[in-house]
């Protein structure tokens, strides 16, 4: 009988889009990552070699539940375009997790034209969606199993045309998702919950957390 699979003791939480383009649909995963990484004191910065801006923390999860501890977090934001985000999110996986990393514990933020604006949806592994970005990351790692946080942009009629669905994509977000997505904006605590449901997922040996939700509930980080 085989050994139970370790868990994994850190989080690479890696932002996708386009750097150069940082208020568009697009870029709803990197202006999220951002907003996290600043709810923690950190400031992103460049790491030589990764083409990511990248900060770390260690902090307590999953208070008062029988799973409460102290884990290490490292925010990574690829400096690379979409469609190319695979590569930089290996090498900071490969620096911060090392060789012999867990898929469980990469966690890529991204957004989603398959879910209304405002929602956010953990999901692990199966389909990419024909997002560009996450077809780079899977092809890079050789594998689909990593979890993914997907941010409702707008739910897009993908009928309408490839050339449609760039300009889509590439438009400016609104005033209210940009809140919504940036600091001190109530999609940012969501996000940490829906991270702190993955650690509870892994811990527990559970499937995929497939829950979609639209809140404006408040949370808070744990003690760094």
């Amino acid at each position: 009988m085989s050994a139970a699979k370790a868990l994994p003791s850190a989080y690479l939480i890696a932002g996708i889009g386009n750097r150069t383009m940082p208020y568009t649909r697009h870029s709803a995963g990197l202006l999220m990552v951002n907003a996290l990484a600043q709810s923690f004191g950190l400031n992103l910065k460049p790491v030589r070699g990764l083409n990511c801006i990248c900060a770390e923390t260690t902090t307590r999860i999953l208070a008062g539940t029988k799973h409460e501890q102290s884990m290490r977090f490292i925010f990574a934001n690829s400096e690379a375009f979409m469609n190319l985000s695979g590569r930089p999110v290996l090498l900071a996986s490969q620096h911060y997790l090392g060789q012999a990393r867990d898929p469980r514990s990469l966690i890529v933020v991204h957004d989603s034209i398959d879910l209304p604006p405002l929602t956010i949806k953990p999901k692990q592994g199966g389909s990419t969606n024909g997002h560009n970005g996450i077809e780079s990351v899977k092809s890079a790692l050789g594998t689909p199993d990593f979890w993914r946080i997907r941010l409702g942009v707008g739910e897009y009629d993908r009928s309408s045309g490839k050339k449609e669905m760039v300009n889509f994509v590439l438009g400016d977000l609104t005033g209210q998702e940009r809140r919504f997505f940036g600091q001190p904006g109530p999609g940012v605590d969501e996000v940490w919950k829906a991270i702190e449901g993955i650690v509870e997922q892994n811990i527990k040996g559970g499937g995929s957390s497939s829950g979609k939700h639209k809140s404006k509930a408040k949370g808070g980080r744990g003690d760094t």
